[in-house]
């Protein structure tokens, strides 16, 4: 799927051109936001009707709706044209930044067919830079293609409000002048995580620069989330711990990744992620500090444990309970342990609590397997 971005004031304006080559089905259908309206749809050269199936809201997007097209032949090209305002987590169009991404589903999602990544062709943004895109002078377009990152997250930023702190590793992009002293505390602050984490944690792999994109004061949603090579956040806390935090388990993700997010085994990404944080505190500041920073809140909420719910699906609070399900492994087993089972989910080739559980058990013996149990 390539696509043809415009920015109208607060606005977008689309145009999906899909490829379908060799495909003998006769019908199609994908997920767009609801606040969004299709203009035309173009199907192997003719202009088609569609069909609004329902109203849907995916998971951790903004409420959608369901198109479905149907002709009397296979369909082998699309094209899709749409426009208007966009909403979602960490999404927003404003003169100042104009962010996109998964979460406000301002692209074709959950199609009836795979349609692949190819590329955003950004038009009419020459006043602004793109993150992880490049430009060419030529035709004065961004061209924002999906080596070592989403191309469907767009982050672009009007260069004169533009401010950066960067290092051999890290860019931090920003707005806000009084971020950049905790921008570049922030930079020494990544070195540290990032060299416990490659040599007690994880297995060494290969990273590419990581940017991070500030979108306050423009956009404002609390919370922070991690792409390939990119971690999109509203403002830098100012607190060291909290910076910290942040960086720790966004990071961490690189790693703490693959299990079924939509479903209750998504405490084994947020619950790894988290005591990756909790053990780069444990290890490198002490426990002292580990109990200083952390330990009143989770005696307080230890009771937030079970993540496995009845029906499979994802508690909201997920984040939370998988903390204090291994801060219940922690207390009784103590901090190797925990190491140990963090390493061993990031190892797994099959991410799923049931592989977890095998795999400690011959690793770590059967009465870890039977603690952790305990707590699901």
């Amino acid at each position: 799927m390539k696509i043809d971005l415009k920015f109208l004031e607060n606005q977008i304006e689309v145009i999906a051109k899909i490829n379908l080559e060799n495909n003998t089905s006769k019908t199609f259908s994908f997920i767009l936001n609801k606040s969004l309206a299709i203009k035309e749809i173009i199907c192997n050269g003719k202009v088609v009707s569609w069909q609004v199936v329902k109203e849907v809201i995916p998971l951790f997007r903004e409420p959608s709706q369901k198109i479905n097209i149907s002709i009397q032949e296979p369909i082998y090209e699309l094209i899709i044209q749409y426009s208007g305002n966009i909403t979602g987590f960490q999404n927003g169009v404003t003169d100042d930044v104009r962010a996109l991404s998964w979460y406000g589903v301002w692209y074709p999602q959950e199609t009836s067919m795979d349609v692949g990544k190819d590329e955003v062709v950004i038009h009419e943004c020459s006043d602004y830079d793109v993150i992880h895109g490049s430009y060419d002078k030529a035709t004065s377009l961004w061209i924002y293609r999906g080596i070592g990152c989403e191309p469907y997250n767009i982050i672009a930023y009007k260069k004169d409000c533009l401010n950066k702190v960067s290092s051999n590793v890290i860019n931090i992009c920003f707005m806000e002048e009084s971020l950049k002293e905790t921008a570049q505390v922030l930079t020494e602050i990544y070195m540290d995580i990032l060299a416990y984490y490659k040599t007690e944690l994880f297995s060494t792999k290969k990273l590419g620069i990581l940017n991070i994109a500030c979108l306050a004061p423009a956009i404002k949603h609390r919370g922070a989330y991690l792409r390939d090579n990119l971690i999109v956040c509203d403002t830098l806390p100012k607190d060291v711990n909290q910076l910290t935090a942040m960086l720790a388990h966004e990071t961490a993700h690189t790693w703490c990744t693959g299990a079924d997010c939509n479903t209750w085994e998504d405490w084994l990404n947020e619950g790894t992620a988290e005591w990756a944080h909790l053990l780069y505190v444990l290890e490198k500041k002490g426990t002292d500090v580990f109990e200083k920073l952390f330990k009143e809140q989770l005696d307080k909420n230890s009771h937030l444990h079970q993540v496995k719910t009845v029906d499979g699906s994802r508690p909201e609070d997920v984040h939370l309970r998988s903390m204090n399900l291994l801060y219940k492994v922690y207390q009784e087993q103590g901090t190797q342990v925990v190491k140990a089972i963090v390493k061993i989910f990031t190892n797994l080739e099959e991410k799923t609590t049931s592989s977890l559980l095998n795999t400690v058990e011959k690793e770590l013996g059967v009465d870890i397997r039977t603690c952790i149990e305990n707590y699901l």
